[in-house]
């Protein structure tokens, strides 16, 4: 019986603490990186409130497609074009100092030319 009760005592004790530990912060809620549509071209924006930061885009496999470093100051935007991007399914991720913002982007036909959405 004893033993019964010091397992149910350690079982809480545990459950509890992971209930009280702080939740890791979300790398898609920085406020320092926001992304946004070109009004020209068909692309987004990345428009990132840090010192230095880079832009990633990676293919459906994980391979590094483009990288670009931005370092100009604070904030700066810089628009990307998806017309060479082959149809499918891509990662951008925007790294800072504080943030790694990841992001799912779907590149596909829409009849007149390419277009492309982020996955929620």
């Amino acid at each position: 019986m004893k033993k019964i009760i010091i397992i149910a005592t350690l079982v809480l004790g545990l459950g509890s603490s992971v209930f009280a530990a702080t939740p890791a912060k979300s790398s898609s809620d920085d406020k320092a990186v926001s992304f946004g549509n070109l009004s020209d071209r068909p692309g987004f924006a990345v428009k990132v409130d840090a010192e230095k930061s880079v832009v990633i885009i990676y293919d459906k496999d994980h391979n590094v497609i483009f990288k670009d470093k931005i370092s100009k100051g604070l904030p700066t935007e810089k628009g990307y074009v998806i017309s060479r991007l082959d149809y499918g399914d891509y990662t951008v991720e925007v790294k800072t100092e504080t943030a790694d913002v990841v992001k799912q982007m779907h590149v596909y036909d829409d009849g007149d030319h390419k277009d492309y959405f982020f996955m929620q």
